[in-house]
């Protein structure tokens, strides 16, 4: 027997080598170190020198030993230091029931064990705590061959354990999703791309039975989509690790019974293991045929309206080339008869001499009538050149423009008393003559439609169209800068209702008799807003005025 206490190693200087030399065996069954066997001595010092977790049941009340390697499997709170030199049962008492039997095992048979990621819950850090072991016992005999002891060379794997289930409890998660979730799903695993899970959607996309399809490579269970450039696909994801996403991609696939076209919208992602491996391709399909049919029906039908507005627009551009032409040959054919028989009923009138009073009324309604086809025929003359000459645009001031306008009406607005006053006006690029017509007919109806009662009142005012106003007003382009230029009264006014019908040719409000005009002045306004790119419209309210808004661009596109 070695009986040295000196004999325990020193060379270590670990911690459980410090203690193990430090504590009073004498205390223990086993005695003092001095009167240990040999073979103690040689299994702890092996023991001790190890970097692989091992402990050590020694003797009938198998008393323990521990190495640095372990330790730390023994928690803190109490364990450690307490289980070195501790009798076996009394230190593990919560789990003797499942250790016991594998230690009298060793100890009466000699026959070693091996156990993998063992459940063996233990109380360390103030509590009983799940933990795994990978061990295994074996015995430690004597000189004489008899069973001393039992050595354990073991390691903890709770945190593999736990690693490893909670990849499992991550895949049935994921699963569960991909089963039930409203959208065609699937895993496909290995280069062969084996389904090894697919939801009823995914299933229902391929046109095939889950028998047909289940755990076999995916293009043995849809041969039909093989040489359509999906297995390319497929094969690109697995190898390079990179996504691949398509929209509305067409494929031929079962549809009762036959080969139909169908449109699927798709993503493909590498599957990866813990290990960053990529060990399949996970897959999501949408069948969006019935979405891309729908489509291209609007579509056809939207391309065939389309076709029908051209050709009317053609038709249209056409008449109103046609009636513009004729309301302009028209208007010079019809001023020369007109002319003369204004000319010959004066003669008439002066040849005459002395006529009754029928005759006097006859030939004076004759004259007025003339004087109002004489009108017409030029207002409509106006409005035709408008509609068909192209504009001399120049940069002009509004300012003079409502200047000369005022200058020109200065009789009749000594006439009607009238005041009219306007604040800065914009300089804008425009058509001059275009802009005397447009404004010169807006103020000649404010102070015509003026109350019998009331001086008139007509005040102009402008300012530039907001960002919001130009992006609610389809006439009007963004981008541009737009100015509001106002004219507002205090006349008779009209209703609300009228605000649109105004603005259409020979349209009006009143008898011809009560208000002299052709009904083709608000209707020249527009033409002439329109071919500058802007906008008109009016409010009013009958008894209290109108207001005319017009918006013209800065700068001519």
């Amino acid at each position: 027997m070695i009986n040295s206490r000196d004999q325990i190693s020193d060379h270590r200087n670990g911690e459980m080598e410090r203690l193990t030399k430090a504590f009073d065996w004498s205390k223990t069954s086993i005695g003092s170190s001095l009167y240990w066997p040999a073979s103690l001595h040689i299994t702890i010092d092996i023991m001790l020198s190890s970097k692989f977790p091992m402990f050590l049941w020694w003797g009938e009340k198998k008393v323990q030993f521990y190495n640095d390697a372990y330790r730390p499997s023994l928690g803190d709170q109490g364990r450690h230091p307490l289980a070195l030199g501790q009798e076996g049962e009394p230190c593990w008492e919560e789990i003797w029931k499942t250790i016991g039997p594998l230690i009298n095992q060793v100890y009466t048979g000699g026959e070693a064990t091996w156990s993998e990621d063992q459940l063996i819950p233990i109380s360390r850090n103030g509590k009983i705590e799940d933990v795994y072991w990978t061990f295994g016992y074996s015995a430690v005999r004597g000189l004489d061959k008899q069973i001393e002891g039992v050595l354990v060379i073991c390691t903890e794997t709770t945190k593999k354990v736990l690693a490893i289930k909670q990849i499992e409890e991550k895949e049935a998660e994921l699963r569960n999703t991909i089963l039930k979730a409203p959208i065609g799903m699937c895993i496909l695993t290995g280069p062969d791309h084996v389904v090894d899970i697919a939801n009823e959607k995914m299933i229902e996309v391929w046109g095939k039975t889950a028998e047909e399809i289940m755990n076999k490579p995916i293009f043995e269970g849809v041969f039909e989509a093989q040489d359509q450039g999906f297995e390319k696909l497929l094969k690109q994801v697995y190898e390079t690790g990179k996504p691949h996403v398509a929209h509305e991609i067409p494929i031929f696939l079962p549809r009762d019974g036959k080969l139909k076209k169908v449109y699927v919208s798709l993503i493909y992602e590498p599957c990866r293991n813990e290990h960053d491996i990529i060990t399949g391709v996970y897959a999501v399909v949408i069948d969006v045929t019935a979405r891309v049919l729908a489509q291209e029906q609007i579509e056809q039908i939207v391309e065939a309206r389309t076709k029908e507005l051209n050709e009317v627009n053609l038709k249209l551009q056409k008449t109103n080339e046609e009636l513009e032409q004729f309301a302009h040959i028209t208007s010079h054919d019809l001023q020369e008869p007109l002319r003369k028989i204004s000319v010959f009923s004066q003669l008439l009138e002066q040849k005459v001499g002395l006529m009754d009073d029928d005759s006097r009324t006859y030939l004076g309604k004759i004259n007025i009538c003339s004087n109002r086809m004489v009108n017409l025929i030029r207002d409509l003359l106006g409005y035709s050149e408008v509609a068909k000459q192209e504009s001399s645009y120049t940069t002009i001031d509004l300012n003079d423009v409502i200047g000369e306008i005022i200058s020109d009406l200065e009789i009749l607005i000594l006439q009607k008393k009238a005041f009219i006053e306007h604040g800065v006006l914009p300089t804008i690029e425009a058509d001059p003559v275009q802009m005397a017509q447009l404004f010169g007919n807006i103020i000649s109806n404010s102070l015509k439609y003026s109350k019998s009662d009331v001086f008139p009142v007509i005040t102009i005012s402008s300012k530039e169209v907001t960002l919001q106003e130009i992006a609610f007003n389809s006439n009007l382009i963004e981008g541009n800068t737009y100015y509001k230029i106002e004219i507002a009264d205090n006349g008779i006014g009209f209703s609300q209702q009228y605000s649109q019908q105004i603005f259409s040719i020979f349209q009006r409000l009143h008898n011809k008799t009560e208000y002299a005009g052709t009904g083709i002045g608000l209707a020249l306004c527009k033409k002439i807003v329109q071919k500058h790119s802007g906008d008109i419209f009016a409010e009013g309210k009958t008894g209290e005025g109108a207001k005319f808004t017009v918006i013209l661009p800065l700068k001519h596109n």
